[in-house]
């Protein structure tokens, strides 16, 4: 007769190792990139970082673009943060492409 019972967490290190299932963190499906342009409430941003909370809640980290009101900084969770149509993209990089300048050419380089 086989006798069938259900085996515990203490009696797990009983098992052959291949038998033990392996626990693995879930892979998040990330609402925004790293670098992608958001908007939080009135302010635009830049993600520089994010992570995911104890409870799985995506977090974060904005570099506001602008005026900052002192906290250039925020970190956010993903539900206060949406994407920031290309309008507003293209209105805040245009001015800073008229002030690029070229590199000085070395003599080594002169034709």
């Amino acid at each position: 007769m086989n006798m069938h019972t259900n085996i515990t967490a203490a009696d797990r290190t009983l098992l052959p190792r291949g038998l033990i299932a392996r626990r693995r963190a879930p892979r998040a499906r990330w609402k925004f990139q790293i670098g992608a342009m958001v908007e939080f409430g009135e302010l635009l941003a830049v993600v520089a970082e994010r992570s995911l909370s104890a409870l799985g809640h995506q977090i974060f980290t904005l570099h506001i673009l602008g005026e900052a009101h002192g906290r250039p900084t925020r970190v956010v969770r993903a539900e206060y943060i949406s994407n920031v149509p290309t309008l507003k993209v293209v209105g805040i990089y245009t001015p800073l492409v008229d002030h690029v300048e070229d590199p000085p050419i070395r003599p080594s380089q002169a034709l």
